[in-house]
């Protein structure tokens, strides 16, 4: 399965919307949103730097990003 579709399921099952992903991992509320749909669309990569947080939050292998 895609990094994509892993991190949309995650964060779904996690009970997250995509703002307060984007919140937790420390974006503004304004542009949360907007990063974390650009991931889920594969229209940009998630950053590397965000790879250890994203796994603590949605329970996931970091190896699943890649």
């Amino acid at each position: 399965m895609p990094a994509n579709e892993i991190l949309k399921r995650a964060r779904k099952a996690a009970g997250l919307t995509q703002k307060a992903l984007g919140v937790a991992l420390g974006y503004p509320e304004e542009t949360a949103q907007r990063f974390v749909s650009n991931w889920e669309t594969e229209y940009r990569p998630v950053p590397r730097k965000h790879y250890k947080k994203i796994c603590e939050l949605l329970h996931i292998d970091p190896l699943d990003l890649i």
